[in-house]
């Protein structure tokens, strides 16, 4: 629906003059009847004829094609290819509130770029780029242009190694990094205290995430495939927080507590080999979903019992995890699924749980009761058991009225 309303106001915004281009096709076709002529927007503008490297727009009118200057657009977005980036059109970028550019040919933003009222800029595969800006005197007060910039978003920068003078951009609210993958180190990212999303993904040769204690409006952190991160300083009073992903980190050890993450929603791990404990995750009070996979060194959960929120619960390949310790009072609880448990000889009581629909167990060869009585789990609708060899206690299924698929 949202993608129709947006398409619905588009179309009617070309029909009015100024006029707002968002592709190709209507900035070649379009016929305007005015000689003035202003484009507040061009995306998916990749080369063929609509402009010219000089950064002319080419377009056809009723009078045939012209070829607007930069400086008359008043050009708002701009979503196309990086060798439009160039110094002869300068002028286009003063207007600029999304830049969104694949192939940046640039080491660097250049200084000539003028990006004083830009909220967004995504730079896609711009292989030369070595950091945001030019490592000389000028580089403080030149970033300081990008006061303004709300979303950042870097991928497949393969040359950079090194991310400087973040504290400048005081506006940030988005933060993105996707396969930086000779990114060892990001300065300045603890001072961005206006950061909502975090995310950090695939950057291979990243070892170590800034404390992030001061970054009290973040609310999703996302690590993903970061195979050399090893320490994360802290969690402390980042009381926003609804997600926290950590996917695939090896060599991370130690997680910070998590206990001052009061609003988290959400808590994903997922092959942190290293990992022995979850410090603080009794403590997470509004937490719905707790997913932990592939975490072979995790032996304990602390009791559950204070999740009152918790409506999920998945737990794969945690090959030494001995026990969990109390499920008690999830009464919000509809979905329990444990996977490859080989070491795990029993659950603790299941009786109150009185929401849940689904219970998967899978390859728990230990695994002898989960359960007295059926009956009390008036809402449960899907038992799958798959190789549990020693689990009996099950002839009180068949009186269980809301049982709709026994596996």
């Amino acid at each position: 629906m949202h993608d129709h309303l947006r398409d619905l106001g588009r179309e009617i915004a070309n029909q009015q003059s100024p006029y707002r281009l968002w592709s190709k096709v209507q900035i070649i076709e379009i016929q305007p009847q005015q000689e003035a002529i202003r484009i507040r927007g061009m995306a998916d503008a990749f080369g063929d004829n609509c402009y010219t490297r000089q950064g002319e727009i080419r377009i056809n009118t009723n009078q045939g094609e012209r070829s607007l200057p930069p400086g008359s657009l008043g050009l708002k977005v701009f979503v196309g290819k990086g060798d439009f980036i160039n110094e002869e059109c300068s002028e286009l970028s003063r207007e600029l509130l999304c830049l969104r550019c694949s192939r940046f040919e640039h080491k660097n933003l250049p200084s000539w770029l003028s990006l004083k009222k830009l909220k967004i800029l995504q730079l896609f595969g711009p292989w030369r780029l070595e950091d945001l800006w030019e490592h000389d005197a000028l580089a403080p007060s030149q970033l300081k242009s990008l006061r303004s910039l709300d979303t950042l978003k870097l991928y497949n920068c393969h040359e950079l190694d090194e991310l400087s003078i973040l504290a400048e951009l005081t506006s940030l609210k988005n933060f993105e990094l996707l396969k930086c993958q000779k990114l060892e180190k990001i300065e300045g990212l603890e001072s961005l205290r206006a950061l909502e999303t975090l995310k950090i993904v695939d950057c291979t040769e990243l070892s170590t995430l800034p404390n992030l204690a001061k970054l009290t409006f973040l609310n999703e952190i996302e690590l993903k495939n970061c195979i050399k991160l090893e320490k994360i300083k802290s969690f402390k009073s980042l009381r926003s927080l609804k997600k926290l992903k950590i996917h695939n980190s090896p060599q991370l050890d130690r997680l910070p507590s998590v206990a001052e993450l009061t609003s988290l929603k959400k808590f994903e791990l997922i092959k942190c080999h290293k990992l022995e404990e979850i410090e603080g995750l009794e403590s997470l009070r509004s937490l719905e979903i707790l997913r932990i996979y592939n975490c072979t060194k995790l032996n304990t959960l602390p009791s559950l019992a204070e999740l009152t929120f918790l409506k999920e619960i998945e737990l794969v390949n945690c090959n030494k995890l001995e026990k969990i310790k109390s499920l008690e009072n999830l009464r919000s609880l509809e979905i329990l699924k444990i996977y490859e448990c080989p070491e795990l000889d029993t659950l603790p009581s299941l009786l109150e749980l009185t929401f849940l629909k689904e219970i998967e167990l899978r390859n728990c060869n230990k695994l002898e009761k989960i359960i007295e009585n059926f009956k009390t789990l008036r809402s449960l609708e899907t038992l799958k058991i798959y190789n549990c060899p020693k689990l009996d206690g099950l002839q009180s299924l068949a009186e269980s009225t809301s049982l709709k698929k026994l596996v």
